[in-house]
Order: C-alpha cells, then sequence, then structure tokens
C-alpha cells in the first residue's frame, strides 16, 4: 500500500528523525514545547490528494509557493493499532481502558495553547462512571441521559466529543508522544492509524525501516 505526505520545506533523500517540519517547531521558553514531534515519527495519508490539499493549505498559512509531495510504501509486515473506525472521543477512551492502555494520567496532557497544559487524568471520574453505566443490560431513560451527559462532557475537555481528528495527533504532540510511543511499542505496536480527514486516515509509523525510501515531487504553485 503506497503512503503520502507532503512539506512545505526540501526534505532530505532518506528518513531521517531530525528534519522536523516548521508549522510545528515553536520558540517556547518551555523546552518540552518546543518541538511537536518530539519523537521523531513519521506521518501520512492514505491518498495522494489529501496530502496535496493538506500541503497547499499549509503553504498558503505560512507563505511558500511550493511543496514536496513524498510517496513510499510499507515493505514490512507491521502492526498498527488502528483508530480510524471510532466516531467519538469518549467511545475511544472506553476502548483504550479495555486494551489496556490507560492514557487518563498526568503523564499525558492536552496543550490548549503553547505554554498552557490540562492534564487527561481530569477525565477519570468521568470515564469510570460513563463505563459503570454503558455496561449494564438495561438502562433507564435518566441513565441514558447521563450517558450523553458524560459522554458530551468529555468530548468538551478536546473541543467537542466529535474531534477524532484532534484527539489523535494529541496522542504524540510533544512529551505526550514519548509516554504513548512507549505504550505502543511495549504492546508490539509499530504506530498507529487515526481519523485526522473525512477523505484518509493518517498512518503514524514509528520506525522508518519498515518504509521504502521516499521519493519526492516538488510542486510549484500559484499565488
Amino acid at each position: 500500500m503506497k503512503l503520502f505526505r507532503y512539506d512545505i520545506e526540501c526534505p532530505p533523500d532518506n528518513w531521517n528523525t531530525d528534519f522536523k517540519n516548521k508549522e510545528y517547531v515553536y520558540s517556547d521558553d518551555c523546552e518540552d514545547l518546543r518541538i511537536k514531534n518530539r519523537i521523531g515519527a513519521f506521518y501520512f495519508f492514505e491518498n495522494k490528494a489529501t496530502a496535496y490539499s493538506t500541503g497547499c493549505l499549509a503553504a498558503q498559512n505560512n507563505g511558500c509557493n511550493k511543496i514536496w509531495l513524498t510517496e513510499t510504501s510499507i515493505i514490512q509486515k507491521i502492526q498498527l493499532l488502528d483508530l480510524s473506525q471510532f466516531e467519538n472521543i469518549s467511545s475511544l477512551l472506553l476502548s483504550f481502558d479495555e486494551l489496556g492502555f490507560d492514557i487518563l494520567t498526568d503523564k499525558f496532557h492536552k496543550f490548549s495553547s503553547i505554554g498552557v497544559c490540562r492534564n487527561l487524568c481530569e477525565l477519570r471520574p468521568l470515564i469510570d462512571k460513563l463505563r459503570l453505566i454503558s455496561t449494564k443490560r438495561q438502562k433507564t431513560f435518566e441513565e441514558d441521559c447521563e450517558i450523553l451527559n458524560l459522554s458530551t462532557e468529555i468530548g468538551n475537555f478536546f473541543y467537542g466529543n466529535h474531534r477524532i481528528d484532534y484527539f489523535g495527533q494529541l496522542l504524540t504532540d510533544f512529551t505526550n508522544g514519548e509516554y504513548f510511543k512507549e505504550m505502543l511499542l511495549s504492546r508490539g505496536y509499530d504506530g498507529y492509524i487515526f481519523r485526522e480527514s473525512h477523505d484518509a486516515p493518517t498512518y503514524c509509523i514509528l520506525n522508518s525501516e519498515v518504509l521504502a525510501n521516499p521519493i519526492h515531487q516538488e510542486i510549484e504553485l500559484n499565488n
């Protein structure tokens, strides 16, 4: 299967974890919040059109007149944690608990803006209550309403329960990435898939050794 990504700067000829997208490198006083992709993961779209359209928007936002599209493929058998089928965050968090992925701790944060963080552990009581009610075979009308209210409250923490795109990125943002990467690797996963766009899922690959050499295409954009 082919995978695609964009860059707004000329990428290196070979995969390199030191190469960082300048869109996500910040000049913050806190060292932990300077580089979004601290773990050096590689992110791809499943189709070229999505990579191109996303790249064009990034170029426009950053005053660039060209982008680079990169094509590759997975050349080794790998295991990816597929989160792309989830349509809301509360359901995904319940599933994480079942899989043994405890991200609702003080190690994981929501970065509302540079320098402003909230611990995901704030959500633990809500998720525990949601699970308790959801697992009941027969629910009252009041309990159905409570499920809706809890799901909404959990979602509001992430700007809406439907913001599965934001949540998927957040898992590997800044210091979160170090802990989530450790969780993935310890369970035999080489990365994960999440729904960043309705057009195509996003693949996060932790190790470039499973990827074919990159093929770059430089594209001039019309202003």
